[in-house]
């Protein structure tokens, strides 16, 4: 009988060790980075998301000593791409741009064909940016100021065209909403990206388009297109000398756009942590921020849970700007 109960001793001691051992490894922080990380971002290359998230990935990869891969994946007004990283493994390799349009506006767009619940698929990281939209025209177009283009478009309704990077983007839906408010009747003309309607302003296929001003600003320091109004609530100093939509006509009328660093779902906490700090960490750097500055875009940041509450009253504005504008997604 003493045998056994010093074998049963034996067993429990191991036991108990094996569960010490089980419990400090788990208490252990996950080695994190060890290898790539990807970063997706749900626009086409060449517009603002990618180049914010190049100019950002840059120096986490300086930071983390490993390769941060930027990936494009855009289509169905950044949901393709924001679907990619919520279906992603959260084991925190994969992270991507999270934008207005896929977070916010298409809740309400794509109601009940959404392939991915922002508030509950996507872990949100931390904000990075916001910037303005900019009404471009083509030089040729009669009108130096908004007022001016106001007065064409009641003169000739539906003569005017303008161009965004799909059906419920935030450069789609601003050009609805001042319609409305405007009275006026401006057409609608979809492209794959803000870059394409941008192209197709400065070669005179359309008359205007509405962009985000770092990638318009080397065109309109080029003299290829004309800024007429931002889209703010001040007048931003990448462009001080171009007003407002609030001072041309539209008091109180502001829409801009934002970006943050977003993972999947189930997302440890720890890994959240720790990539909150690094995104903190690289947005106050001065080579970034200083960069980002240049091209009009303001530096945000802030806590996880911040974000996520960000999210969830963006998905209420934007509710009543969509069901307000009547767009639609074929």
């Amino acid at each position: 009988m003493q045998t056994i109960s010093i074998r049963r001793a034996a067993v429990s001691a191991v036991g108990a060790a094996l569960l010490c051992l089980v419990a400090a490894a788990q208490s252990q922080p996950v080695p994190w980075p060890v290898k790539p990380v990807r970063l997706i971002v749900p626009y086409t290359p060449g517009g603002t998301p990618d180049f914010i998230a190049r100019t950002l990935g840059q120096r986490l990869q300086e930071q983390l000593g490993h390769t941060v891969l930027i990936e494009n994946r855009a289509g169905a007004g950044g949901n393709l791409g924001t679907e990619a990283i919520a279906r992603a493994t959260p084991d925190g390799y994969t992270i991507g741009i999270g934008a207005v349009s896929p977070l916010a506006i298409n809740v309400t767009l794509y109601a009940g064909r959404m392939p991915f619940d922002p508030t509950r698929d996507i872990t949100p990281i931390t904000t990075i940016a916001t910037n303005q939209l900019v009404l471009l025209v083509h030089p040729a177009l009669p009108v130096k100021r908004f007022e001016d283009l106001l007065r064409l478009a009641r003169a000739k309704p539906g003569f005017l065209n303008y161009g965004h990077a799909g059906a419920g983007t935030s450069n789609h839906l601003i050009g609805e909403m001042i319609n409305q408010v405007a009275g006026v009747k401006i057409t609608a003309i979809a492209f794959k990206g803000a870059v394409f309607s941008m192209s197709s302003t400065i070669a005179g296929e359309i008359e205007m388009s509405w962009g985000q001003v770092p990638s318009a600003f080397p065109q309109l320091r080029a003299g290829k297109l004309r800024a007429v109004a931002v889209s703010g609530e001040k007048r931003t100093p990448t462009l001080p000398e171009v007003p407002t939509l609030s001072e041309s006509g539209l008091p109180g009328f502001s829409v801009q756009s934002w970006y943050g660093i977003i993972g999947p779902g189930a997302l440890p906490r720890e890994l959240v942590d720790r990539l909150n700090a690094e995104t903190l960490k690289a947005l106050g750097h001065p080579a970034v921020r200083d960069r980002l500055s240049e091209q009009g875009v303001e530096t945000l940041g802030g806590t996880p849970e911040a974000f996520a509450a960000f999210i969830r009253s963006e998905i209420i504005k934007w509710e009543r700007a969509v069901k307000a504008s009547g767009a639609k997604v074929d």
